[in-house]
């Protein structure tokens, strides 16, 4: 059997799952708001099934996969790593008229997996809750972007 560990993160922030769906689903904004990306691309439009490459901050460059999407609610990347790989998913689900919750998973598998889990599970976990609130900060950005311009 392979080892597989998942990390959970979530909160409740202010806006619409739409927004938030919007922001992560720009893939080649993703330096804007997550600290472990320098830069990332699409070869396609958005939608399952795309490819790309991922210039992580500290790590090899790799390619990812998009393996799931449902529209204003779910995102499920795979990043392809040597013997393994690292599974995110984003879901945003509406609270109430004004607020969102965002639950954050990574799930690393394969061959290598306990050893990235060794290596990263505390830079993992550290990490969730500074990307999440840049993610909330891109959001408030982009809308107010949106209001500038209307």
């Amino acid at each position: 059997m392979l080892f597989k560990k998942t990390f959970r993160h979530e909160g409740a922030f202010a806006g619409q799952p739409e927004e938030y769906f919007n922001v992560v689903a720009n893939i080649s904004r993703w330096d804007r708001w997550n600290p472990n990306v320098h830069h990332m691309s699409l070869d396609t439009k958005f939608q399952r099934g795309a490819t790309g490459r991922s210039v992580p901050t500290r790590y090899t460059p790799t390619t990812f996969t998009i393996i799931e999407v449902i529209q204003n609610e779910k995102i499920v990347i795979e990043f392809r790593l040597p013997l393994g790989g690292l599974v995110l998913e984003y879901r945003f689900d509406q609270i109430d008229a004004t607020t969102t919750s965002i639950k954050r998973i990574a799930i690393a598998k394969g061959p290598a997996a306990f050893l990235i889990y060794s290596m990263n599970a505390k830079s993992i976990n550290d990490e969730f809750d500074e990307t999440l609130k840049r993610l909330e900060g891109q959001v408030e950005y982009e809308r107010f972007e949106r209001i500038k311009s209307a």
